[in-house]
């Protein structure tokens, strides 16, 4: 059994099946479409800022040098003298 209800007694017209009520096909939907990209941002929902423009937390570490600066012409060894240019020293022991 169907039983339609006139539509200057609702908003909106639907129709009575068994018990269920089916909106009306003509009419508007109650929402619109989703839309996954909008050209616009929504102003309502806050833009929240890129990590990489945000400002640091803390100022950037500065690296003190832990010891002085070693002047390059000052050898930190003497060098071993070259086979055959040793100096004649007198050996001991032996006369």
């Amino acid at each position: 059994m169907k039983q339609t209800i006139n539509p200057g007694e609702t908003e909106e017209e639907t129709v009575v099946s068994q018990g269920h009520q089916y909106p009306d096909p003509i009419s508007p939907p109650e929402t619109p479409p989703f839309d996954p990209r909008p050209e616009y941002p929504n102003p309502e929902i806050p833009q929240e800022t890129p990590p990489w423009e945000k400002e640091p937390e803390t100022p950037p570490v500065q690296p003190e040098p832990e010891l002085p600066a070693v002047s390059p012409d000052a050898p930190e060894i003497t060098p071993e003298p070259l086979p055959g240019n040793e100096p004649d020293e007198p050996l001991q022991g032996l006369s």
